[in-house]
This record gives structure tokens, sequence and C-alpha cells, in this order.
């Protein structure tokens, strides 16, 4: 497996007796490479990370490649039951991909990124 910064080998394990299936991972992290705790880093949203498997008999090779991104999370608040009384409702959505300016706290307008609807 192959990251942007990194390459490291992995140690293929059979899922059972002769299933011909075998199995390996790895934990990615923005910190630094450590293949002796399965650890693939520097790894970073908006990168790739490329998988390489190389058969010997025939001798043939599958490459994939795949985007890292970090997948959005909703909050809601007061939960599970909004109270009529407070009329209170406060939404946080947690998304990386959506900061495109890091020098700036940006504003995501009425995108339909987020809808609130009553039923």
């Amino acid at each position: 497996i192959r990251g942007q910064l990194t390459d490291q080998a992995l140690t293929l394990v059979e899922t059972g007796l002769s299933t011909g299936t075998f199995t390996a991972s790895v934990t990615l992290t923005s910190g630094p490479n450590d293949p002796a705790n399965s650890l693939l880093g520097p790894v970073f949203q908006g990168t790739f990370l490329t998988v390489r498997y190389t058969d010997e008999f025939p001798l043939n090779f599958a490459e994939l490649r795949i985007p890292v991104f970090q997948k959005g999370t909703i909050e809601v608040n007061p939960s599970p039951a909004v109270d009529l009384a407070t009329q209170g409702l406060t939404v946080t959505v947690t998304d990386n991909d959506l900061n495109l300016d890091t020098s700036v706290a940006e504003q995501m307008g009425a995108g339909g990124l987020v809808h609130v609807t009553d039923g």
C-alpha cells in the first residue's frame, strides 16, 4: 500500500483453511509512518492511496487507487427531542471537505447542505 509519502508492505493472512482469500489491515494516521505498529502515515484528506497486489503465478498485478476523505457527521442538540417551549435547535456539521480556505472561518449558505423539516 502506498500513500502520498510512504510505501508499506502488508502481511496477508488467509481467512481460513484453504479459502484462497487473504486479508491485511493497516491503520491510517496523520502522524508518522510506523509499520511495526501497522500505522500508515502521514495520510491526509484530499490525497490518494494506491493498493497494489503482485500475483506471482501467473505473473500479473492488480492496482487500485482510492481517494482519502473524511466522512461528514451531524449532531443535533437538544437530542432526541426538542422542547417546544424553548424552541432552540442547534445543528452541528463536521466535514473537513467543506473547509475550502484554511485562513478564514467559512460560512456555508443555503446550498442545500442541511434541511430541517417537520414530520
